[in-house]
């Protein structure tokens, strides 16, 4: 499965980060999280970095991705990920009261759960919400391809003018700027009369009966 291979690179990759795209982006990114949090539950102190910090911001990451693609709040349109989501954003909570104190061996407390508690449970969270996206990977990628097929359609609406110069053209304007419409006229400059000009509105010779 998609979750698997993805796990397994991103214990090879662990410190790599970058953008969301796709559901393969948003399952590497959560599986960062993870394998940064198994090391804090193990007792590794191989990665320093700030992991409550981290979840807090790579966390909405996923989420507000989610929300763009089925649109409006994506707890709305399935159960299972209403539940997913709240635990997921519980821990954002406890994330948010450590990551300004956070150091790797931060021990428990009253006001905090520590950060081997918090790595283990970064690990136990949000895997059902990796699960999840993998089963659904194919609606994200309807969902993307409808995406793209509408944006063909609206450019192909879009007429084109095989001649633009001579489409619009540039017509000479007034003292007011505005276009003076093209008039044949007399020596003196007055208007000629429509009855006096043999070409007819179309560019043709103007026929007499």
């Amino acid at each position: 499965m998609l979750i698997r291979e993805l796990t397994n690179n991103v214990q090879i990759n662990i410190q790599e980060g970058g953008y969301i795209n796709n559901t393969k982006d948003a399952i590497e990114t959560l599986g960062r999280l993870r394998g940064k949090g198994k090391q804090l539950e193990r007792g590794q102190q191989e990665y320093e970095g700030n992991l409550p910090n981290e979840y807090v911001n790579d966390v909405w990451d996923v989420y507000t991705w989610i929300e763009s693609k089925l649109g409006g709040s994506p707890e709305a349109t399935d159960p299972k990920l209403k539940s997913i989501m709240s635990d997921v954003f519980a821990l954002r909570g406890e994330a948010k009261k450590m990551e300004r104190i956070y150091k790797p061996d931060l021990q428990q407390s009253d006001e905090h759960m520590g950060a081997a508690t918090f790595g283990n449970m970064v690990v136990n969270t949000l895997y059902p919400l990796m699960q999840w996206l993998d089963m659904n990977e194919k609606k994200f990628e309807s969902i993307a391809n409808e995406a793209a097929t509408a944006g063909a359609t609206s450019a192909g609406n879009i007429a084109s003018v095989a001649n633009p110069k001579q489409a619009y053209g540039h017509r000479k304007r007034d003292k007011n700027g505005i276009p003076k419409a093209p008039q044949k006229k007399n020596p003196d400059g007055t208007a000629k009369s429509a009855l006096d000009i043999s070409d007819n509105l179309m560019g043709g010779k103007t026929i007499k009966r």
